[in-house]
């Protein structure tokens, strides 16, 4: 008979080389299933498929500079060849902004540089082979009989040219419908890749240079300003206007500074908006809301896409009072030119807050307002606003063909405003002969 320890010997001896067993077999290192060839082979993919990447990049980037080379040939063919540190827009509108002796020029040259960079990203655009429709534009804007004429005389001089050009011209009957309710910044798919011209005094904002350019025969510089006789800052407005008309007045016997403002004229529209506060009302325009029965709180009201989106955000970036422009963009409210007529005059003056204000292009400004008892002022909005023949970007190719004909056109509708000076600096348009005579002064 075996005893307890002979018995249980065996047994864990048997254990531990089984443990032994599997131990050694735990710590054995993975075998790999791909062969020192196959590894090989996939190093190589990797390389050739970098090497391919590699030379695909260097070949395209071959082709992109040949391809912008020629581009550049072409367009420089366009329109002559310009210097590598050749006038950017951004200098040339500075030198415009100074005054009338060089303004034309620069005014062109800032639209020929930008019509570069356009047909660089959209070479099609550039239609010397297949021409593309000249769209003309020509609606309402004032009620001065020289502007009626200029307008029917630009149109018919661009139908006459652009047929001698063998292209075709269109005048869009949905403009027409609008109106003195057309507003070129609403409507900028006639801009951007059509040429267009603008047969009515074309207001040029700092912003609207990517799509437009003019041919400057004027500068603006007022604005209208409908206020309640009661308003409490009335008084320091009327101070405003007077302050401006004198220096306005030098600035014309002068023949110097029509074109740069001091911007304290300006001081106006943060008193208007601190007047008004800050619980402007809504405007709803649901039939059978008149606009006058929800004018119950002070409020200021800018007339029109161009004022209320350019020319009075650009009066806000030259107060040098950073509160202006969130107060401006936070509680003015925009109305169409037709609400003067129809939309927001209440039928009696206890009716209209007294705290409230209209400012508007004095063109489209009824006469009703100052005749019903209303204050209306002509205040300065102090920003670089050349006025004139308007045209889109893409019609640059068009004016350059023929500089003696653009210049004429100029003259032409210069020449004609002239006897209504007058009537014209009442609406804040200020009219220089130098720019539509800077050729004859060059002796062209």
């Amino acid at each position: 008979m075996l005893n307890a320890e002979t018995a249980s010997g065996p047994v864990k001896s048997e254990v531990v080389s089984t443990q032994q067993t599997q131990s050694s077999v735990a710590i054995q290192p993975p075998k790999s299933g791909i062969s020192p060839h196959m590894q090989d082979y996939g190093y190589a993919v990797v390389i050739a498929v970098v090497l391919f990447a590699w030379a695909f990049y260097w070949f395209r980037f071959r082709k992109f500079a040949a391809d912008y080379a020629a581009l550049s040939a072409r367009i420089d063919d366009h329109f002559g060849a310009r210097p590598e540190g050749g006038p950017s827009p951004g200098y040339t509108y500075t030198v415009a902004s100074r005054g009338p002796n060089h303004a034309r020029d620069a005014e062109m040259q800032s639209a020929e540089a930008r019509w570069r960079h356009l047909s660089m990203a959209f070479p099609h655009l550039d239609d010397r082979g297949e021409k593309r429709p000249l769209i003309l534009i020509s609606v309402p804007y004032t009620d001065v009989d020289e502007v009626k004429v200029v307008q029917e005389l630009l149109a018919g001089r661009i139908a006459g040219h652009v047929k001698s050009a063998e292209r075709a011209m269109v005048k869009p009957a949905w403009v027409q419908e609008l109106g003195k309710d057309f507003d070129a910044l609403r409507n900028p798919q006639l801009a951007i890749a059509n040429p267009a011209i603008y047969t009515f005094p074309f207001f040029l904002t700092w912003q609207r240079r990517h799509q437009w350019g003019v041919l400057p025969y004027a500068v603006h510089n007022r604005l209208g300003v409908i206020c309640h006789p009661d308003h409490p800052k009335r008084q320091d407005l009327i101070g405003i206007e007077k302050e401006y008309a004198e220096a306005l007045g030098q600035a014309k016997s002068e023949r110097t500074a029509l074109w740069v403002n001091d911007p304290k004229h300006a001081r106006w529209l943060p008193m208007l908006l601190n007047a008004a506060g800050s619980k402007p009302i809504s405007l709803s325009r649901v039939p059978g809301e008149p606009l006058a029965k929800q004018h119950k709180s002070p409020t200021i009201f800018s007339v029109g896409a161009y004022l209320h989106k350019e020319i009075l955000p650009l009066m806000c970036a030259v107060l040098p009072d950073s509160q202006v422009g969130s107060a401006y963009a936070a509680n003015a409210r925009e109305l169409e030119v037709s609400d003067l007529s129809d939309g927001l005059r209440p039928d009696k003056l206890e009716d209209w807050p007294k705290n409230s204000a209209i400012v508007t292009d004095l063109a489209v400004l009824p006469s009703v307002w100052a005749d019903s008892g209303w204050s209306v002022l002509r205040l300065p909005h102090c920003v670089y606003v050349p006025i004139g023949i308007g045209y889109s970007v893409a019609t640059v190719p068009l004016l350059l063909e023929h500089s003696a004909w653009r210049n004429d056109l100029l003259r032409d509708a210069g020449e004609t405003l002239t006897p209504a000076a007058a009537a014209l600096s009442d609406l804040g348009i200020e009219l220089d002969e130098r720019l539509w005579t800077a050729d004859r002064e060059n002796g062209g």
